[in-house]
């Protein structure tokens, strides 16, 4: 034996396994068992086919009765538990055995040989047998139908009561058709009765196998079993001559392990396991609302709408005056922000909440008091933000509150409001016409801006009424142009320029902007638009169609003038070009001639420079022989002039930056004795200058490096020699300056009487410039004059 706890319904009350004694299973719990078992059952039809074969009577009277004790004991099995029984499947099947084993019992005590009915013979416990499996089959048939369902018991058995009556009135009355004649045997009625009842039988059978999951598996197999024996039992009576043939009695042996099997069925597993026969659906229906419950458990934590379950709180009035929650779910907190609020009054945890929202308390009192649902959308000012709640009842003086946060969405539809009155400003208060014409489900104008009236001459009012009103005031030769707008979308979709009739006449012209409007099959239902009077475009267009056709006639007639002007153009520049070619050739002589001058001017001042070395050399008052170098490197200066001249491409200006360094080595190299110890330092920018002012500027310097060389470094004394020239706007600035003796302070430098001084300020003048003497640190020149753009 198998020892297992299972759920026992005690009272209407399924207990859970922790609450219950462990009992046996039954003996199909493993192999031994059921070799056992069915040993048992071959031995006993082995005795009841021996005992068959002495007293038949006995054999059949021993079958029947515990036919007819296991078919009433079904019966009040289903009787008692009826109150805890939710399948009429059991309901039906129990009132089929209790009329049947009835029936049974007549058809018992009127077997032939029993003696109790003298009438009859064999023919009346036949028509007995075939009324009672005709009952039996039908309530095997019918009870699948009703698995699952409730199925009054008390209107059942009168049912089944009144079959019953009518089945032995018409037997005993004479009226049911003979199954049995003496000498003959079975009549085709009853033959054909067994294998009908077969058929009823196979077909529940089928009915069982398609609802099997009603059933536990085994009470499902003993159904099964208990079926097929008893079909296997009909067909055997469809066989037997007499009634204590050999066919009789196999049938009724076959109908005893059916019954046995129905007996194991309700019986046995009915009284150890009473909860998986009678009370299935029950923990069915069980295991349903644990389902149920789990998968709200589940909701109830999971769902994005807060949920809060509350008890209303009256004041002495009767008023609502604040309420206590009672549960809340997960997203109550996530939501509101709000934490560990069970069991606390509202009061509590918002205190400022009846000042703000006191509409809360209204609604929800309401609620618990009248159990009437509610649904609202406001402002929760406490938490500043937009709700969505819906309340309702449980029980009296409860409520439950379901909220969403509806925040983005409320001002989703403030902005839109808002959106939407500031395009109806714009589109009311806008020059230009703003429609929208429906073209389904019917064809109308479902918006017409104010300024209709000022480009049309018609209303918003007179377009409403009249659906045609936009096509009516198109100008005649352009309504084909309209019409393709329905047609083309590619038409719809451009600027669509037409003329329109006023209501006073007048013809304006329009420019359409259009925007289709389709629905979510992809059908045009509706058009958007702007229209604007360009009449006055229209007009300044026509006047620049008008200009532009004198504009190119005037052109044409230019052109021509031009291409007259062309010819002599071209005649006049090919005389210039000729003229050009003609002045350059004379430039290019006038080159070499200048070239060849500045040449000859330097070789004859070289000759000059020449003559007076040999001069030099025969002169012995040092006087004299000092003028006679200060004018060969006068001459000097003036002939480098010459030379740069000469040797550059540009032949009217010289460069200073290059003439200057080439003028003070020319100089410190002519009085080498004055100069080693002297350190010279040149800067000098690219500065052009014409030849006009070259000469002088290269004197100025070599009187000025000169008299420094000269007078500031005595006695071979070291010392240093700037020179500096700048451009500075349009003047050039040159500084000559050393470190020596300096003037003295008694020297009227301005009024020289040595020839070098009145040299350079003559050369200053001549140049139109200034000059200025600085004798702090030894001797400084300043020299600017002006050389313009």
């Amino acid at each position: 034996m198998c020892g297992k706890k299972i759920p026992v319904p005690v009272q209407g009350v399924i207990r859970e396994p922790s609450e219950m004694n462990p009992i046996p299973k039954d003996v199909l719990c493993n192999h031994r068992d059921v070799l056992l078992e069915s040993a048992g059952i071959v031995a006993v039809l082995l005795v009841l086919a021996i005992i068959s074969t002495y007293n038949y009577l006995v054999f059949h009277s021993i079958i029947e009765i515990f036919t007819i004790v296991v078919s009433f004991s079904i019966f009040f099995l289903i009787w008692n538990g009826r109150k805890y029984i939710d399948n009429g499947f059991f309901i039906i099947l129990g009132a089929g055995f209790l009329f049947s084993g009835g029936i049974d019992i007549v058809h018992t005590l009127a077997y032939k040989g029993m003696g109790v009915f003298s009438f009859g013979g064999a023919d009346l416990p036949t028509q007995l047998w075939i009324a009672a499996r005709y009952l039996q089959a039908s309530s095997l048939l019918l009870a699948p139908f009703a698995i699952g369902r409730r199925v009054r018991f008390l209107p059942t058995l009168i049912a089944f009561g009144a079959v019953f009556s009518i089945l032995l009135w018409s037997i005993f009355a004479g009226f049911f058709p003979h199954c049995y004649i003496e000498g003959q045997g079975l009549t085709p009625f009853k033959v054909s009765s067994e294998y009908a009842i077969s058929g009823i039988l196979i077909l529940s059978v089928l009915l069982l196998i398609r609802a099997r999951d009603a059933f536990d598996p085994s009470v499902f197999s003993y159904l099964v079993l208990a079926s097929a024996f008893t079909i296997a039992a009909e067909l055997s009576f469809t066989a037997y001559v007499s009634v204590y043939g050999f066919a009789n009695m196999l049938g009724h042996l076959l109908r005893l392990v059916a019954v046995f099997l129905w007996y194991r069925a309700f019986l046995v597993v009915g009284v150890n396991r009473p909860y998986d026969l009678l009370w299935r659906e029950l923990t069915r229906e069980r295991d349903r609302v644990r389902e149920s419950e789990e998968r709200f458990r589940s909701l109830f934590d999971h769902m994005l709408e807060g949920f809060a379950y509350c008890r209303m709180i009256y004041d002495e009035s009767g008023r609502p005056s604040d309420w206590e929650y009672l549960k809340v779910n997960p997203s109550f907190e996530k939501l509101t922000g709000l934490s560990d609020v069970v069991g606390k009054k509202v009061t509590d945890v918002i205190p400022d909440i009846r000042e703000k929202n006191p509409e809360l308390f209204e609604i929800y009192g309401r609620v618990a008091a009248t159990g009437q649902p509610a649904e609202i959308e406001l402002f929760f000012k406490p938490l500043s933000i937009w709700l969505h709640i819906s309340v309702f009842s449980p029980e009296k003086d409860h409520f439950v509150a379901v909220f969403e946060n509806i925040s983005r969405r409320k001002n989703a539809e403030i902005a839109l409001r808002e959106s939407e009155a500031k395009f109806r400003h714009i589109a009311e208060n806008a020059k230009d016409l703003i429609y929208r014409y429906e073209l389904f489900p019917v064809r109308r104008f479902s918006y017409v801006s104010p300024s209709a009236t000022s480009i049309t001459g018609y209303t918003p009012g007179d377009h409403y009424a009249d659906p045609d009103l936009g096509l009516k005031i198109v100008h005649e030769d352009d309504r084909p142009l309209l019409a393709s707008v329905f047609s083309d979308p590619d038409v719809l979709s451009r600027p669509l320029v037409l003329r329109w009739r006023r209501k006073d006449g007048q013809v304006i012209w329009t420019e359409q902007h259009n925007r289709p409007v389709y629905d979510g099959e992809g059908r045009l239902i509706a058009i958007e638009g702007i229209a604007r009077d360009v009449t006055e475009r229209k007009q300044m267009e026509s006047e620049i169609l008008s200009l532009n056709r004198e504009l190119e006639q005037r052109v044409a007639e230019r052109t021509e003038e031009l291409r007259k002007a062309n010819v002599l153009l071209r005649e006049e520049v090919a005389q210039r070009k000729k003229a050009e070619e003609d002045l350059k050739k004379r430039l290019d002589e006038r080159t070499v001639l200048l070239r060849e001058l500045y040449h000859r001017v330097k070789n004859n001042m070289q000759v000059i420079i020449s003559l007076m070395n040999l001069q030099l050399r025969k002169i012995e008052d040092p006087a004299v022989r000092h003028l006679m170098e200060e004018t060969r490197n006068r001459v000097r200066a003036m002939a480098l002039v010459h030379e740069m001249l000469y040797k550059s491409e540009n032949l009217s200006e010289i460069n200073l930056a290059r003439y200057i360094p080439l003028l003070a080595n020319q100089v410190f190299s002519s009085l080498e004795n004055k100069s080693q110890k002297v350190r010279k330092i040149v800067e000098a920018e690219d500065i052009m200058v014409t030849l006009d002012k070259a000469i002088p500027i290269g004197l100025i310097l070599n009187e000025l490096i000169t008299n420094s060389l000269m007078h500031a470094f005595p006695e071979g004394r070291a010392g240093t020699l700037g020179i500096r020239v700048q451009k500075k706007d349009h003047t050039v600035a040159i500084r000559v300056s050393d470190d020596g003796t300096g003037i003295p302070q008694d020297v009227n430098w301005r009024e020289p009487s040595t020839l070098g001084l009145r040299i350079v300020m003559s050369l200053v003048g001549q140049l139109k410039g200034t000059i200025d003497l600085d004798r702090r640190q030894g001797t400084a020149f300043s020299i600017e004059f002006g050389i313009g753009e």
